[in-house]
Order: structure tokens, then sequence, then C-alpha cells
């Protein structure tokens, strides 16, 4: 009789945590848009403003993997001065500026996106942007805006630009 009881509990016990599992899972899922219910999914513009936001940072810190995480291999980039080059010449740069040791007298950067408009196409994407550059000299602050273009194609489930026009906002 008490291993009964016993055994009655354990399974009540057992039932109640997965019923409060149950419930605190799904107080995380949100619709995903569709018919079903799961997870809820970025959709293409939260996934490409994350990815922006996320490649803005690594620029100011000059990390290569966050541009080579950013840029297509096929890119086709255009310069706020009209210059066109590759991602391997962006890498490059890149490259030779991270190896160098840092200088103190340098001025801080910083890059942060307003004003973004993403149109999805379904594997390609145009984004378009205000691209707010601050930089710091020793507590002289400047800041300069560009309107930037870019289209992304998603390659291997990944978002990747192949295409890029950067444009000086003049005063």
């Amino acid at each position: 009789m008490r291993t009964s009881k016993v055994i009655l509990l354990v399974s009540f016990l057992f039932l109640l945590g997965a019923f409060i599992a149950y419930r605190g899972v799904k107080a995380q899922m949100k619709p995903t848009g569709g018919r079903g219910e799961g997870l809820r999914t970025m959709n293409t513009s939260e996934q490409l403003q994350a990815k922006l936001r996320d490649f803005l940072i690594g620029a100011g810190k000059n990390d290569p993997a966050a541009h080579d995480a950013f840029w297509a291999d096929d890119l086709v980039y255009t310069s706020a001065k009209g210059v066109v080059k590759t991602k391997a010449e962006i890498m490059q740069s890149v490259r030779e500026e991270a190896a160098k040791p840092p200088d103190p007298n340098e001025p801080k950067a910083s890059y942060d996106a307003e004003d973004v408009v993403v149109h999805d196409f379904g594997d390609f994407a145009v984004v378009n942007f205000r691209l707010v550059a601050r930089t710091d000299d020793h507590g002289k602050q400047e800041t300069s805006y560009f309107r930037n273009t870019g289209t992304f194609a998603k390659r291997g489930g990944d978002w990747k630009v192949v295409a890029w026009q950067a444009t000086k906002v003049e005063k």
C-alpha cells in the first residue's frame, strides 16, 4: 500500500513538473505568423538590422572577422569617394590595420545606423540607412553622416552583402 502511494506521489510530481515546464516554454513561444505555433523567428528586416548593427560594432573595432562575415566574396563596394573595391581589397586593408599595434593618439571611432529601411525580396534584400560615424579625438567630438544602400543575398542560410554604395551627406 505504501509503495503505491509513493508511486502515485512521484507520478503526480512528474506530471506537475512536466506541466510547469510546458507552461514555461509556451510562455516564451510566439506565433511564427503562420497557422501553426512555434518559436518566433526573426523576420528578414530584424535579421538584417541585427546583422548591420553587429557589423557596425565590429567595424568600430576594426575587426576582420566582422568584415569577413558581412561581405560576400563577390562584393562590389563603392565608397563615398567613388572608389570601387572588392572584398579582397577591403579585407587586406582591414587586416593590415588590425595587425598594427594600437596607436594611443588615433581617434576612437564608433558607428550607428539610423532610419533603417529594409525591402525584402525573398532571397535578396535591399537595406538603406543613415550611417552615423562618431570620432573622439582626445575629447574633440566629430560626427559625420553617410547614406548607405546595401544589397544582401541569402547564401547558405546566411545574409551576405553583394553590393554597397556609400554617399557622404554634406552638412
